[in-house]
């Protein structure tokens, strides 16, 4: 994966600017030197990789760029291109006159070397594969993933693996903090903490409580092996509903502020969830708050006569029972006309209210007729 970190446009134009003179600094020494000393012309044409390059850091970027002394007055455009992969990219040079902007959008430089990229900030929804620690330091250019610090191999065994990242790092970089890592606990529903880098480390405490996981989406399997996320789910599902059902009812202030206890995204969204969301699934806590709520609305939609208005009767038995679609233990729902009857009367019979509506339906067709 390539990665791109463009800086300001201002710093790109000073940073040139810069090189420029620096460019021109080095030729004026490079002439002073061969007037100077001229034996010394056979030296510098052995070392023309020394002598024919020129380095610009700047605090503001982490790149490099390079530029041909020969060249270095003719502004030669290069961008380097950084990978992940062990596939190294080449650098694209360009001698064509362009215009400025785009001169400063391909000069804009790029975070690492070409062997080399430090972490950037990604959402990893999967356990990472385990494979030999030689092979993976040796993927890694013998580099550390965090800084870049070049590791001699009699020295591998002291660099210490990100469960998150699947890299390697030196102990400047990771000194053993350890973290809950999302991919396991949407696989496998494991809420260990594992070994990880300080990168990784401050990127999970930065997630940890926000709603970035649709469970539907990366981790369809996850309601069947995990009991207490079910339970929790069908808990959901009963809150969503009844909080549209108080919604309507001037009447239910108090119990929808009762609401607050949970956090906002779960009543909003169903299968949306943060780190934080599962583990206190996991621990029972968030199960033990849905199940108060429960009780306290279903006491007001109780006694509550605005609420009462709004249930149905079932057409089967004409009970005096008043149902409710959150009622899921005893009533069912039409999947046409969303009506609700007992689970008990409602089977292969047709919804009688369905019938209804479309008798009249019929009836006034006729009467344009």
């Amino acid at each position: 994966i390539i990665v791109y970190v463009q800086e300001n446009a201002h710093f790109v134009v000073v940073d040139m600017v810069l090189e420029m003179l620096e460019a021109v600094k080095w030729v004026v020494c490079l002439q002073q030197l061969k007037n100077t000393h001229p034996h010394q012309d056979r030296c510098e044409k052995q070392n023309t990789s020394k002598t024919n390059s020129i380095y610009s850091f700047d605090s503001g970027f982490e790149g490099k760029i390079r530029l041909s002394c020969s060249k270095a007055l003719c502004h030669p455009h290069v961008m380097w291109f950084c990978q992940r992969s062990d596939n190294v990219s080449v650098p694209i040079m360009g001698d064509d006159r362009i215009s400025l902007t785009e001169e400063i959008v391909q000069k804009t430089r790029m975070r690492g070397t070409l062997t080399w990229a430090p972490p950037r900030f990604q959402i990893i929804f999967c356990v990472q594969p385990t494979h030999r620690r030689s092979d993976v330091i040796a993927s890694q250019h013998f580099l550390c993933a965090g800084c870049g610090t070049k590791i001699e191999p009699r020295y591998m065994k002291k660099l210490r693996y990100c469960d998150y990242l699947g890299r390697y790092f030196c102990d400047g970089c990771h000194s053993g903090l350890e973290s809950v890592i999302p991919g396991r606990v949407l696989n496998n529903w494991d809420f260990a903490r594992y070994p990880v880098c300080h990168f990784s480390r401050q990127l999970l405490d930065s997630i940890w409580q926000q709603p970035l996981f649709k469970l539907t989406s990366v981790a369809k399997n996850l309601y069947s092996q995990a009991k207490e996320l079910q339970r929790f789910r069908e808990l959901q599902e009963q809150l969503v509903s009844i909080k549209k059902l108080l919604r309507a009812c001037r009447l239910s202030a108090g119990v929808l502020d009762e609401f607050e206890q949970l956090p906002a995204h779960l009543i909003q969204e169903l299968h949306l969830f943060s780190m934080h969301d599962l583990i206190r699934v996991k621990k029972g806590q968030l199960c033990t708050i849905a199940k108060a709520l429960m009780q306290s609305a279903v006491a007001h939609i109780d006694i509550c006569e605005l609420c009462q208005a709004k249930g149905f009767i079932c057409e089967f038995c004409h009970g005096e029972e008043v149902l409710f679609p959150f009622q899921r233990d005893t009533c069912t729902r039409c999947q046409d006309c969303r009506a609700c009857f007992h689970i008990s009367c409602f089977r292969d019979e047709s919804c009688p209210k369905c019938a209804r509506l479309q008798k009249r339906n019929k009836l006034q067709e006729d009467i344009k007729l």
